[in-house]
């Protein structure tokens, strides 16, 4: 079935030779009556009663035009919502050179909240002057409803039939903007022109393939994958990505000689967790580290841990390495424990906020080490202010999370400060702007100094080794 189809009619064996156009209509629309309102004006019929169809006969010609608005009430709402839906995401995947054609094509889309299935059928074959009549009255009644109309089931066409998008790519026109289409007085409020987030991978990443697809500029305190800002000129991390978390914590364990035998628990259904693990047995292999055990969870087994202690303790492991969050670490650390298991742990920048987590006895952490980018009881002007005022605020130690979503702000108010922007600049300027700034300037912030980014988008800063002393930072080096 193709994209368009779902309202064709199954077609009767004809008496005669019939020849025929079947095409969509998708346009902004308040209400069905507010469709069949226009479509009457424009085609200049009255259509009484309350149906949802308008039928136009001429000689041998007949057309029906059928109104649907896309709702979750109604079979028929459905399959609008749907033929929505999907033309939307069919021609959000089209390559194209005509990038602001493509846009702002599919903003209009999502302005759509309508659409007429357009069913005409003539006798005999197929004929220029008949489909031309048909096209016509096609465009009035797009214009009339400010809509783009399908053609051939392979492009959306303009009310004069000129292409705007085809599924190879192609455009008739220089410029699209569809001025007409109505824009809520209020649009800007609920509009962003620049995203801070979000705060995990897996959302990240979804939210990174519409803000790209929609020109907006995007910064992330702490998605760290390279899935996030992959094929994404506009998404940057002020986080570490994972491969360099895993390695770097390979590193730090085999030049401070932290464990002879290695055991690893990582979460197998999160992104975060198994990217740095990845890069971390790698960086293992290659450095000779002795890894005895390697045990996993998910988040609907993140509540016992017993196997995989048990594993690691049965395997004399000194050392566990937990490319985790801090929520299951804190559940692990108790639950050793209680198990008379001590061994060392070394975490990376998940780990941070342990020491917050409701109900554990952080004298358990005593000893644990990670790789994070910023430290809370460092003694720079900066950071001493900072962590005030956070705890004058919210009552608790800031941990690094806290301190790259403080950073992600001032990268960005750094990187306008002296631009030439106003309330006024496109969500798509910005863009521009940002992307430029980014990938030329540097930036010193809580989190690190000198910080960079590539045209990847990935941050390039020093991750500093940490130990719980206390119930404090301290720096390993």
């Amino acid at each position: 079935m193709g994209l368009f189809d779902k309202f064709k009619k199954p077609k009767e064996p004809p008496r005669q030779q019939r020849s025929g156009v079947m095409e969509l209509i998708f346009c902004p629309a308040e209400s069905l009556e507010h469709i069949m309102g226009r479509m009457e004006s424009a085609l200049g019929v009255h259509s009484p009663g309350t149906g949802n169809r308008i039928s136009i006969y001429q000689d041998d010609m007949h057309i029906d035009f059928t109104g649907f608005v896309a709702d979750k009430e109604t079979e028929d709402g459905k399959k609008a919502q749907e033929q929505l839906q999907g033309v939307w995401a069919y021609f959000r995947q089209v390559e194209t050179e005509h990038i602001d054609i493509q846009r702002n094509l599919l903003y209009h889309l999502r302005q759509c909240q309508g659409m007429v299935s357009v069913n005409a059928v003539y006798d005999g074959p197929q004929n220029a002057d008949k489909e031309g009549a048909i096209s016509e009255r096609m465009g009035v009644v797009t214009a009339a409803l400010q809509g783009v109309l399908t053609w051939g089931m392979d492009a959306l066409v303009d009310p004069a039939g000129k292409i705007i998008l085809s599924k190879d790519g192609k455009s008739d026109l220089e410029y699209y903007m569809p001025s007409e289409v109505p824009i809520p007085a209020d649009w800007a409020k609920d509009a962003p022109l620049v995203i801070y987030g979000t705060t995990t991978t897996g959302p990240c990443v979804a939210v990174s393939a519409e803000t790209y697809a929609d020109r907006i500029f995007q910064l992330t305190p702490s998605a760290s994958s390279p899935d996030v800002v992959a094929g994404k000129d506009n998404v940057f991390q002020m986080c570490f990505v994972d491969p360099n978390q895993g390695s770097a914590s390979a590193q730090y364990i085999k030049d401070n000689n932290l464990g002879s035998a290695i055991a690893v628990i990582y979460k197998n259904d999160d992104v975060y967790s198994t990217g740095i693990y990845n890069s971390f047995v790698a960086k293992a292999g290659e450095l000779g580290l002795n890894i005895v055990s390697t045990t996993t969870f998910t988040t609907d087994s993140k509540t016992d841990f017993s196997v995989q202690l048990n594993d690691a303790k049965n395997s004399s492991a000194d050392l566990i390495y937990l490319p985790t969050y801090y929520d299951a670490n804190a559940l692990i650390l108790t639950q050793a424990n209680a198990m008379g298991y001590a061994p060392k742990y070394f975490g990376v920048d998940g780990m941070d906020g342990i020491l917050s987590v409701k109900g554990f006895d952080t004298s358990l952490a005593e000893g644990v080490m990670l790789l994070t980018p910023f430290n809370a009881d460092a003694d720079d002007e900066a950071t001493k202010s900072f962590v005030a005022k956070y705890q004058e605020k919210f009552g608790e130690v800031p941990n690094q999370f806290a301190a790259d979503a403080y950073d992600c702000v001032y990268a960005i108010y750094n990187a306008l400060k002296d631009e030439d922007v106003t309330s006024g600049t496109s969500a798509g300027d910005l863009c521009d702007i940002l992307i430029g700034k980014f990938t030329s300037m540097t930036f010193n912030g809580l989190t690190g100094e000198g910080m960079t980014w590539a045209d990847t988008g990935a941050v390039s800063k020093t991750p500093k080794g940490m130990y719980i002393e206390n119930g404090a930072y301290v720096g390993m080096d």
